[in-house]
């Protein structure tokens, strides 16, 4: 199942170029193993943790939040959701 989920990851960053990987881990588009759910975030764990428990936690809309040098005043609440969720 962890071969599966690493190979639809690849494909799906190597088939989008509007649609990241997350886009479509959170649309349910390619699977991932969900820890938490709500209706700001999605935690999920890494298919290659790099830590005992490695877990990410990511925004359900991104908005402009493609990185985290883009965010503005107005993205404080998701921002401040998203670390209360971790």
């Amino acid at each position: 199942q962890e071969a599966a989920e690493v190979a639809a990851a690849l494909s799906a960053k190597a088939n989008s170029r509007s649609a990241t990987i997350f886009d479509k881990i959170v649309n349910k588009d390619i699977p991932a193993d969900i820890v938490y759910e709500d209706e700001d975030s999605l935690a999920f764990r890494d298919v290659n943790p790099q830590a005992p428990t490695h877990i990410l936690v990511i925004p359900k809309v991104k908005g402009n939040l493609d990185k985290l040098s883009n965010a503005e005043v107005g993205d404080q609440s998701i921002l401040g959701a998203l670390l209360y969720t971790a």
